[in-house]
């Protein structure tokens, strides 16, 4: 017997018993008719294994890419193209912009629409905050 821990969702209903009985009120009527229907369900278990394994290969990819920016591995406002970086961290496009995405919140690439996404630039005071903001924070996490 298979136990059933949590269901995400219903995805389609295709039989469902339910009796139809006849009011008391209706004077004679002694019909009863059923319906019958199968609901399939999709199980949390296959959905969280596929979102560990996505955001590993983002971490990763994430993880790859970070030091090369920071260490001048690619030179400072050079583009970046998403079929070099996806070649080069073996994702997949969708993973890789959301790599992008991240590394342009965090400040660590510049994004223009219709241009494509660049490498900043840092001066040499605002990498030494980084450094230290980074030290700090890595410290207080423990």
């Amino acid at each position: 017997m298979t136990r059933v821990t949590r269901v995400t969702r219903v995805t389609r209903v295709t039989r469902v018993t339910r009796v139809t009985r006849p009011s008391r009120n209706t004077p004679g009527a002694t019909a009863i008719s059923s319906e019958t229907q199968v609901i399939t369900v999709e199980f949390r278990e296959d959905a969280d294994a596929q979102d560990r394994a996505s955001r590993t290969r983002h971490d990763e990819a994430y993880e790859g890419l970070r030091p090369l920016l920071l260490s001048g591995g690619i030179e400072p406002g050079s583009r970046l193209t998403e079929a070099e970086l996806t070649s080069r961290c073996n994702v997949s496009r969708s993973t890789m912009r959301s790599v992008l995405v991240r590394l342009a919140q965090e400040g660590y690439v510049t994004s223009e629409v219709n241009r494509g996404v660049r490498t900043r630039s840092f001066s040499v005071e605002e990498a030494a905050d980084i450094l230290e903001a980074r030290e700090v924070l890595e410290s207080a996490a423990g």
